[in-house]
């Protein structure tokens, strides 16, 4: 029992410190750790204007996944991992959900679809600069969380860093049993865009 409350205890920390980073982050005191912002032209690119709100964009990698066909539904180990996503993110008012076309990413998302009452909106995974151009000139100051792939997300991580320009830094694809890492960035309506690296609590038993 001791062990349970300690270990519950441990993941509220964990959530607090989380969302402490994003919320000091939008209100321009950013403390970082395993944060980097963009520079200040490339932000500005397609950055809102002044005084709106800012864009905030969770990546997430979608959960773990059978493996009996090309396209598996999440295990029951990724069943959890998504209802831990949702959780996470339980106070966060998000407004859209995009997902490439697969089923594992798509059931990642789905309890923060039923949560919100939100549609999962598809993009071209092989298309990372549509999506991105997307989501600045639709969703600008908009919340969404985006599920992709290990050899997905980091890349678009550093292309919502940069707001679309094509210096953005490169970043190394995911390990294969890597599934709590949520990336974050925020695009202010002014000024330069900050990229959170974050883990999000475990999955429990």
């Amino acid at each position: 029992m001791k062990t349970d409350a300690c270990h519950h205890l441990l993941q509220d920390t964990r959530r607090l410190v989380a969302f402490m980073f994003i919320l000091m982050t939008l209100s321009g005191c950013v403390v970082a750790i395993n944060a980097t912002e963009a520079g200040p032209q490339s932000a500005a690119a397609h950055s809102p204007s002044a005084g709106s709100p800012p864009t905030v964009i969770y990546l997430v990698r979608h959960a773990e996944k059978e493996t009996t066909s090309s396209d598996p539904e999440l295990s029951v180990q990724g069943k959890r991992r998504a209802a831990a996503l949702n959780r996470f993110l339980a106070n966060e008012p998000i407004d859209v959900l995009l997902s490439s076309d697969y089923r594992r990413t798509k059931a990642t998302l789905k309890p923060l679809a039923l949560r919100h009452n939100l549609d999962i909106k598809i993009y071209d995974a092989g298309n990372p600069a549509a999506l991105v151009a997307k989501v600045l000139d639709q969703y600008a100051g908009k919340r969404m969380v985006i599920a992709g792939h290990s050899n997905t997300v980091p890349d678009l991580a550093g292309r919502f860093q940069s707001s679309g320009e094509l210096n953005f830094v490169t970043r190394a694809d995911l390990d294969h049993d890597e599934y709590e890492r949520i990336f974050v960035v925020i695009i202010p309506g002014q000024g330069s865009a900050t990229l959170l690296e974050l883990a999000y609590p475990g999955i429990g038993p």
